[in-house]
């Protein structure tokens, strides 16, 4: 086995190598909730890494006499609904918030999570400040303290898979559930949809069970119920623990769990200390779950199970690190290719000489 001290292999690479081998990352449980695969992910990848024209004559008005810092924080203060509309505008306003450091980490790590958003009708409640605290702020439970993976979008606050199934703070109603109680002072279902404006869930297809039997009943839009209960509070005049009375607390049983999956999914957690993205773990030796990294680390020097499969793994695995990091070491070096004179042509691409050239052969003297 190659010493962990050698020049070619640090504790960072041991690290990454234990984290591969002892742990997994819950694939299953992010497909039972609002989940967009692989396809999907790419294309909305694909369409955001589109080349912009810098000589686009459009301007942004009364903005561009504002400094580049001061425009940045303008628009880390609009909601995620705001910033789209105002990227559909021109060119220029579709390109100039990228250069805003929040956004810019949002749309390289959270690009299908904003889309989400979008999709449910949801985005117009939180602003791009918070969308980006919840990014990269510590990643906790609402409820219990444990990582959470998941997001509970009528919120946007953070849980772990049990609190999401079983705590009354992430309880769903339908709309009907929502209008039964408001007829009492004659409110109309359109009336009760206005007083939600903004908060009302547009349910999106997918399977929502770790069963394979089929899809679950899918209602249109569902509500939180922490909103719905502070709506009928408002409108019947009376206390919010009497209002919390005309709807359901817990979901009792599996057939209307799965309305909770339909208002949540994954949302990755940025670790600026170590500059990279986490999802949670889970411990394949003991199964114990809802982990980040360091804290999988420490679990790893009390769980048995894991010690004793990477002492199973370690020789093998850490001889294949050295052998890619000697591979890498001998391409490093530098070689030089000498200039051939070119003429750029921008081929419609203004602004972009690198992007598209042609090399036209200049004829002799």
């Amino acid at each position: 086995m190659p010493p962990v001290g050698s020049p070619i292999i640090d504790t960072e690479q041991k690290r990454k190598a234990i984290l591969r081998t002892c742990s997994y990352r819950r694939r299953d449980a992010e497909r039972t909730l609002i989940y967009l695969d692989a396809d999907e992910k790419e294309n909305l990848f694909a369409r955001q890494q589109l080349p912009f024209n810098p000589l686009a004559p459009a301007k942004l008005g009364m903005l561009d006499r504002l400094p580049t810092e001061l425009l940045c924080e303008v628009l880390e203060q609009l909601d995620l609904a705001s910033l789209a509309a105002f990227r559909r505008a021109s060119r220029r306003a579709r390109e100039v918030p990228t250069r805003t450091p929040k956004i810019a980490r949002l749309m390289a790590h959270a690009l299908p999570q904003l889309a989400v958003l979008l999709r449910t009708g949801l985005a117009g409640r939180f602003t791009i400040s918070t969308l980006h605290e919840r990014l990269v702020g510590h990643p906790t439970c609402l409820q219990c303290g444990r990582m959470g993976s998941y997001v509970f979008l009528p919120t946007l606050s953070r849980c772990c898979l049990p609190c999401l199934r079983n705590s009354a703070a992430f309880a769903v109603v339908t709309m009907a559930t929502v209008a039964r109680p408001a007829a009492l002072v004659d409110l109309r279902p359109i009336e009760v949809r206005r007083c939600l404006r903004g908060m009302v869930l547009h349910t999106l297809p997918g399977t929502y069970s770790l069963d394979t039997y089929g899809q679950r009943w899918r209602p249109r839009v569902l509500v939180a119920r922490v909103h719905a209960r502070e709506m009928l509070r408002r409108v019947l005049g009376t206390s919010e623990s009497r209002a919390g009375m005309f709807l359901p607390g817990r979901f009792g049983g599996p057939w209307h769990a799965h309305h909770r999956y339909m208002a949540a999914m994954a949302f990755p957690w940025y670790n600026r200390a170590r500059d990279e993205l986490e999802h949670g773990v889970s411990c394949i030796g003991c199964g114990l779950g809802a982990l980040t990294h360091d804290q999988f680390l420490l679990h790893f020097d009390d769980c048995d199970e894991a010690r004793e499969m990477w002492a199973e793994s370690e020789p093998e695995v850490m001889a294949t690190i050295l052998k890619e990091a000697r591979q890498d070491t001998e391409t490093l070096e530098v070689v030089r290719v000498p200039e051939v004179p070119a003429v750029p042509e921008l081929l419609g691409f203004p602004g972009f000489p690198g992007l598209l050239t042609r090399r036209i052969s200049m004829p002799p003297g």
